[in-house]
């Protein structure tokens, strides 16, 4: 840069320019030459630059993160709200006695054992609806509460009446979630959670027994997710229950209700793209292993029914030692009923295989 200073002004010398005007010139370029601006510059291109790579959804924190992605061969992705919507609408009801009943059109009203089901989806709940319709919380509770108001229940009312005095809430442990309920001296232990995990502690003749696994697997086999809801009164005078275990048995089985979500419609792209690419794409969810198939199948992760095989279970995952998983993961595209630790196993496998894994949803 002085080099450069000093040409300019032995040309302006001999140019004839005046001393002023050679000092003034070799002056104004040296402070132009140092590069106090840089700073300013370059953070005003990499602004320029973060704003257009936005606009191509394409924001990174760490540069190597971009070549790790570049190389990925395998994607783990949960399903809800990943894959599916995430809007949460309820379709059918199956209730004992009365069988499966469609959602539009219900009476809370028609009969007290589908008055008692939706009552208990809406107090074993943590979400709340505004009055025009507007959720906050958990997708699957706000499609609950907006069955309860849909089939004529006043579901703020219902809650004031039925205050809560205790709750466990849902882990992918339990598959449930449980609340204590009282009013007027009466207590009331409520769960809701998958069939399996509710099915066990609840007294039922086998022929409900059979009537509700059959109405499960025809609503999961349409890519339904499933709720069965349960519910038993608490001594008087007794004991809040000290933990879950306490809390959780002899329930009155109350019936499913099925929930509803589309996938998205840039997921099929998605998934084709990939497969394309030679990227395997793998789903887990906490699903039943029909719903999971089902989804699976509209998306193209799996090709046909028959690809049953390719569908295992988390209890299956913990069930294998690290060298059985590593041996049979390249067969299975989709995982259901996963805990948090059977995701982790699955991942750590496919690395020991080799694979550069990506991990998508909100199950991280």
């Amino acid at each position: 840069s002085f080099g450069v200073v000093i040409w300019v002004a032995v040309l302006g010398f001999l140019r004839g320019d005046s001393l002023l005007h050679i000092l003034m010139g070799a002056i104004s370029l040296a402070v132009a030459a140092i590069p106090e601006g840089l700073p300013t510059v370059v953070t005003l291109s990499l602004a320029l630059a973060v704003h257009r790579m936005a606009k191509r959804n394409a924001i990174v924190r760490h540069l190597p993160a971009v070549e790790t992605l570049g190389s990925t061969t395998v994607i783990c992705t949960d399903k809800t709200g990943t894959l599916t919507t995430g809007k949460m609408k309820a379709r059918e009801v199956f209730v004992p006695g009365l069988g499966l009943l469609r959602s539009e059109g219900l009476d809370s009203s028609s009969d007290p054992r589908v008055r008692s089901l939706l009552e208990a989806s809406i107090l074993c709940s943590n979400a709340s609806l505004g009055e025009r319709g507007e959720g906050s919380g958990d997708p699957t509770e706000v499609a609950l509460l907006r069955l309860g108001r849909e089939s004529g229940v006043d579901i703020h009312s219902v809650a004031k009446l039925y205050p809560r005095l205790q709750e466990w809430s849902f882990d992918s442990d339990r598959k449930r979630m449980s609340v204590v309920v009282q009013r007027e001296g009466e207590r009331l232990i409520l769960a809701k959670g998958a069939l399996e995990s509710i099915l066990p502690f609840c007294f039922l003749e086998p022929s409900l027994r059979d009537a509700a696994q059959d109405a499960l697997n025809s609503l999961s086999s349409q890519g339904r997710r499933v709720l069965a809801v349960g519910k038993r009164t608490a001594a008087p005078g007794a004991a809040l229950p000290q933990n879950a275990a306490d809390a959780e048995k002899g329930f009155e089985f109350l019936g499913l209700v099925s929930l509803a979500d589309p996938p998205r419609p840039e997921s099929f792209e998605a998934i084709r793209r990939c497969q394309a690419a030679g990227v395997r794409v793998v789903m887990m969810t906490g699903d039943h292993p029909i719903t999971a198939q089902a989804i699976a199948l509209e998306l193209g992760i799996l090709k046909s029914r028959d690809e049953s095989e390719k569908v295992m279970t988390g209890p299956e995952v913990s069930s294998l030692s690290p060298e059985e998983l590593r041996k049979s993961i390249g067969q299975i595209a989709v995982y259901s009923r996963v805990s948090p630790e059977n995701k982790l196993q699955i991942v750590r496998a496919w690395k020991d295989l080799g694979a550069v894994v990506a991990m998508t949803g909100d199950g991280v």
